[in-house]
């Protein structure tokens, strides 16, 4: 029932369409134009590479600019059905995160459907396993989303959502594949801290058919590790509140 009117509010939501929709496919529009135009510019990035940051686009303003505002909208409801009702927290998430899933997959199956028509992608394999990272990438950012809309007010919401998303968008752009020194070094450490950054990694080394074991170690190590101290935020403002 949640669920049902989570999907039917964003769907009527022109946010979602502006930030998820239209933005993302603009941006995807953009690489793919300027990958033909200028090769230079993206010479060191292919079809299949422009696709993940056109998906994690969508994805990252799903889940950083719209899902926090929802989120921050309906949190009164929580605090109302956990006092009648046992519906916790993480039954909160839960909903929240699937309802998510579900609306990622739409953004990707549009920037899908436009690679398709434009001979820029190939339905295969490699391309599967580029959504399903993409899918589960979308899970993670989505509770930093959860979290940032929980524990702000609306009007704060709407004044940081956007630089929080250009924060998080930083964290997966490949920039060591288009430029070189000493700043990109340090945005490259700071990069790896976190699983976006082996996103990338490991769709380069699905399209170059290489192992990709390593990274995909290292994507899993840093997806739970700083996953952890969100959870951990969440624990500690509402299970233990609910506790006393």
């Amino acid at each position: 029932m949640i669920l049902k009117i989570q999907l039917k509010k964003v769907f009527r939501n022109k946010r979602f369409l502006l930030f998820t929709i239209v933005f993302p496919v603009l941006w995807y529009l953009m690489l793919l134009y300027l990958s033909k135009s200028y090769e230079g510019v993206t010479k060191s990035l292919d079809q299949n590479t422009l696709f993940m940051i056109g998906c994690l686009i969508g994805i990252v303003g799903n889940s950083i600019v719209t899902f926090s505002k929802r989120v921050s909208n309906t949190k009164n409801f929580y605090t109302f059905q956990s006092k009648i009702t046992n519906y916790s927290i993480w039954n909160f998430l839960l909903d929240y995160i699937i309802t998510q899933v579900i609306l990622n997959l739409i953004i990707v199956v549009f920037i899908t459907f436009i690679g398709l028509v434009s001979n820029s992608l190939a339905m295969n394999y490699q391309l599967l396993m580029l959504i399903l990272l993409t899918i589960l990438i979308g899970i993670y950012l989505s509770v930093i989303g959860f979290l940032w809309g929980i524990m702000l007010d609306s009007k704060t919401v709407d004044a940081s959502a956007t630089p929080l998303m250009l924060v998080v968008g930083n964290l997966f752009v490949p920039y060591k594949q288009m430029l070189s020194g000493g700043f990109v070094n340090i945005i490259d450490i700071i990069q790896r801290i976190f699983p976006l950054h082996y996103v990338m990694d490991i769709s380069n080394e699905i399209i170059n058919k290489q192992s990709i074991c390593q990274s995909l170690s290292m994507f899993i190590i840093t997806f739970i590790i700083t996953l952890i101290p969100f959870l951990l935020i969440i624990w500690f403002k509402f299970i233990k509140k609910e506790v006393a």
